[in-house]
């Protein structure tokens, strides 16, 4: 059913894609879940639907959030993880899912540090910078921006950049805050999402 669903899907032909693919979803058939909870999130070739994406990436964090770090599909666990975070920092009225700033820090937690996913390693740098779900702590957020940095992420990268160009609630240090900006701006000249 995954595969029928995947060659459909690439073929445009949605009427047989999301039949076959909710078929091995249900039957817990990570890829289909994965891939149904991203079309769903993002609103291509099917309605934005948030409360379906939604559940899709909770059955996979439900599924594996113990798997080794090691495991080839822990990435995709932390992607999922990283998902839910920012539904619970959003909140999705249709479910009702209230926002909960706290719980989305304890998952990103969870992915930053047991996954290494850089973008969880990012997302809660910027909640111990703005202090919404944790206590404000600028220090913390020095250590899992350039953690997510030294993982060529380039959003943290210059976050940390500017922090430390600044001199704002860290100690100034402008050389180095100038070498993470730059390094920032050809990251994401690669990655084709330069701002």
């Amino acid at each position: 059913a995954y595969r029928q669903g995947m060659v459909a899907l690439k073929g445009g032909r949605m009427v047989v894609a999301l039949p076959a693919l909710e078929y091995a979803a249900k039957r817990g058939v990570l890829g289909a879940q994965l891939k149904l909870a991203r079309l769903y999130a993002a609103g291509r070739d099917v309605p934005k639907d948030d409360a379906k994406a939604f559940s899709y990436f909770q059955e996979i964090a439900d599924q594996y959030a113990d798997i080794s770090p090691s495991s080839p599909i822990a990435k995709y666990v932390g992607e999922s993880l990283v998902a839910l975070g920012q539904y619970y920092m959003a909140g999705i009225p249709a479910v009702p899912l209230p926002c909960n700033p706290a719980y989305a820090a304890d998952i990103y937690r969870h992915a930053a540090s047991y996954f290494g996913d850089a973008e969880a390693q990012y997302q809660l740098g910027l909640l111990y910078l703005s202090g919404e779900g944790v206590e404000k702590n600028p220090s913390l957020a020095v250590n899992w921006l350039a953690t997510a940095a030294k993982k060529q992420h380039a959003a943290a990268q210059a976050t940390l950049g500017e922090l430390l160009w600044k001199g704002d609630e860290v100690r100034q240090r402008q050389a180095r805050g100038l070498a993470f900006l730059t390094l920032a701006h050809e990251n994401a000249k690669a990655d084709g999402d330069e701002p």
